[in-house]
């Protein structure tokens, strides 16, 4: 006679259906942490817009300020002395 496959068993006790299973306390641990780790990354990125807000609307002004005297500095420069050794 021939072996049947596992799954075609007419003597297979039948499944206990009234017992939570293994993974539901590990379902729900894993459902915990996603919400938990998308929480966080929510609160991160909130703090990175609140930063950018502070930065682009609250202290444009002042920082605008400080680039334009900065980016307007003069500084005398003495020629090199190659240049000083040229004819003219």
């Amino acid at each position: 006679m021939k072996k049947q496959p596992e799954h075609n068993r007419k003597n297979v006790p039948p499944q206990d259906t009234a017992k939570a299973p293994k993974s539901a306390v590990s379902r729900s641990m894993r459902t915990r942490a996603i919400v938990l780790a998308a929480l966080f990354v929510l609160v991160g990125f909130g703090a990175v817009v609140y930063n950018l807000y502070q930065l682009q609307i609250v202290q444009h002004d002042e920082l605008a300020a400080r680039a334009e005297t900065s980016s307007l500095r003069t500084r005398p420069s003495r020629p090199t002395a190659a240049l000083s050794t040229i004819p003219i």
